[in-house]
């Protein structure tokens, strides 16, 4: 019969074992710790990264917002301008007599732009293609041609607006209307210019039957802004 025996030095002993727990328990958490921190550091990262996005958008805001009012402000500077320029032709216009002629000097040149004494007027004539004559005052650029209906549409402050924001005036049409006709008999020595004039047409339904008609007045609404300067 054979013994087995066993040698209690090839025993490990609980001591030992424990340790290695304890040893295995504590390096888990130095792990555990060591995520923590290059978690709480690549948080830290990315806070910083936001906050650096978020100050380079706002300084972009900044930019936008600058150059915005900038903008607003070389508008209304403008705006201002047109209006004085604006204001100034109106005066002179109504001073002008259209008329060539006047004395002219260093001291005053008043008739360069407000008109002379002569019999004749100093204006151009042209004849636009849809046959309408217009007329030009050379020496204060006041235009005359045939008033067209959308541009006497105004709201109650007396500004003219588009037509569906106003009420269509009838004597300020008319009053446009008479003036154009007096600037027609105006007598100059030059002859008119033109062009090659065309009839215009539009297709339109009249009572349920399309047909084309004349479509004049919607090629002179195209035109309604345009003078001869």
């Amino acid at each position: 019969m054979v013994e087995n025996k066993t040698h209690v030095s090839d025993v490990p002993a609980a001591s030992s074992i424990d340790e290695q727990i304890k040893l295995a328990e504590l390096q888990a958490k130095q792990l555990e710790l060591q995520l923590k921190k290059e978690e709480l550091e690549a948080k830290r990262y990315e806070i910083e990264e936001r906050k650096a996005s978020i100050g380079e958008l706002k300084a972009k805001q900044a930019e936008r917002d600058l150059l915005k009012k900038q903008f607003e402000a070389d508008l209304r500077q403008k705006s201002r301008t047109f209006d004085q320029g604006r204001i100034t032709d109106e005066i002179n216009q109504a001073n002008c007599s259209h008329k060539k002629g006047g004395l002219v000097s260093p001291r005053d040149m008043t008739a360069l732009h407000q008109g002379g004494d002569s019999d004749k007027h100093s204006i151009i004539r042209h004849r636009m293609i849809d046959g309408s004559m217009w007329i030009r005052c050379t020496r204060c650029r006041k235009s005359w041609f045939p008033p067209v209906k959308i541009n006497y549409y105004f709201n109650d402050k007396g500004k003219r607006v588009a037509p569906k924001d106003g009420v269509f005036s009838l004597a300020k049409y008319q009053a446009a209307d008479a003036e154009y006709k007096t600037a027609l008999k105006m007598k100059t020595s030059g002859t008119p210019s033109g062009s090659v004039v065309c009839s215009f047409h539009k297709w339109q339904e009249v009572d349920g039957v399309g047909q084309w008609v004349d479509g004049t007045e919607a090629y002179r609404e195209q035109i309604a802004n345009t003078n001869l300067r």
